[in-house]
Parts: structure tokens; C-alpha cells; sequence
């Protein structure tokens, strides 16, 4: 259907709440109709509906910039708690991303640790489940090692900062300890 005049399409699917930069898309609608979907409370297991309105020239094009639009994490400010806590990890080369659960408006980072592993990193107190905050609103970092492996054992508190207001000095502490843990964990393999 490619027609070259820019038109409306609304863009349907699933919006992966373990990694929010993965879209599924279920269809493209002509037209501008995003805001008559329900997008309802309860979702799939580790999926939330999703419906966006994109201008382009088909619906093919318009398919591509929303899985492109939510692959670019345009949800993250660059200046946010959770982007400077990545920027700190990033610099002793350890790989995390943005994840949550959307329909439970929990957003965390998510720092690979071996296979179905994984430490989870989120605020805690008034922040408690987000990443998404100035740093001067900071109450601590809750940090956890866990698995979605059958047999995992229970998950493992790496760092609970509880009531913690001073943003730099626990980031440097939250990023020595993970950095510490991985290498022991990479040891232990």
C-alpha cells in the first residue's frame, strides 16, 4: 500500500514489559484512532497493550517508526536518576538496559548476569519502582540478583540504600558492588 502521501495510521500490538524498547505489532489501523483502544488495566503475562498514532506515507512505514520509536527509549531523559546510573555503569563496561512492568508502573534497569539471571536495579522510598526521577528527589537504590531459571533460588538483596539521599555517593557505591558481584559470579561459573 504504498501511496507516498503522508496520512494518520494507528499502530497496535504488545509492548514487552521485561524489555519496553520491544514492540510486537499486532496491526496498523488507517486513520487516527488510537485514543478509542482501551488499553486495559490487566495485560498478557509480560506483555501490556499498546496503540500509537504515526504519520507516514503507508502502513508498513508507520509499523517500522513505532518498533523504531520504542526501540530509541524515548521515555528516558538523559538527565534522569536511571540514565546516570547507566552512564555509570557504562563506564566500567557493564551492560545494562531499561525494563519493567508498565501495567504495574514499575521501570527498572536490568544489568545481565548469566543465563535467565540478572540483577535488577530501582529506586526505593518515594522513588520506590522507578528510575525515571531527578536525582535531588533520590531515597535510595534497591538492588537484586535473581533468575527466571525453574529451579532459581530465592532472590538475593545486593544493596538496599532505603532512605539514602545523597544520589553520587551511592551510585558509585551501587555500580563497585555490582561490578564486584559479576566478577565473583563470572569466577564461580
Amino acid at each position: 500500500m504504498q501511496s507516498g502521501a503522508v496520512q494518520t495510521f494507528t499502530v497496535i500490538g504488545l509492548r514487552s514489559d521485561v524489555d519496553m524498547s520491544d514492540l510486537f505489532i499486532a496491526g496498523v489501523i488507517p486513520g487516527p484512532v488510537a485514543e478509542e483502544f482501551d488499553i486495559l488495566a490487566t495485560s498478557e503475562e509480560e506483555f501490556t497493550r499498546w496503540a500509537m498514532e504515526v504519520d507516514a506515507p503507508d502502513a508498513d512505514t508507520a509499523a517500522a517508526h513505532a518498533y523504531l520509536q520504542c526501540g530509541t527509549d524515548d521515555e528516558a531523559e538523559e538527565d534522569t536518576a536511571g540514565a546516570l546510573l547507566q552512564a555509570v555503569l557504562a563506564d566500567v563496561s557493564i551492560r545494562s538496559r531499561r525494563g519493567g512492568d508498565v501495567s504495574a508502573g514499575a521501570v527498572w534497569i536490568w544489568v545481565p548476569a548469566g543465563a535467565d539471571a540478572y540483577v535488577r536495579i530501582s529506586g526505593t522510598g518515594d522513588t520506590e519502582n522507578e528510575i525515571d526521577y531527578d536525582p535531588a528527589e533520590h531515597h535510595g537504590w534497591y538492588v537484586v540478583y535473581d533468575s527466571d531459571a525453574a529451579d532459581a533460588p530465592d532472590p538475593v538483596v545486593l544493596h538496599d540504600g532505603s532512605g539514602c539521599r545523597d544520589f553520587r555517593a551511592e551510585t558509585t557505591a551501587v555500580v563497585e558492588r555490582i561490578r564486584r558481584f559479576l566478577s565473583a559470579a563470572g569466577r564461580a561459573r
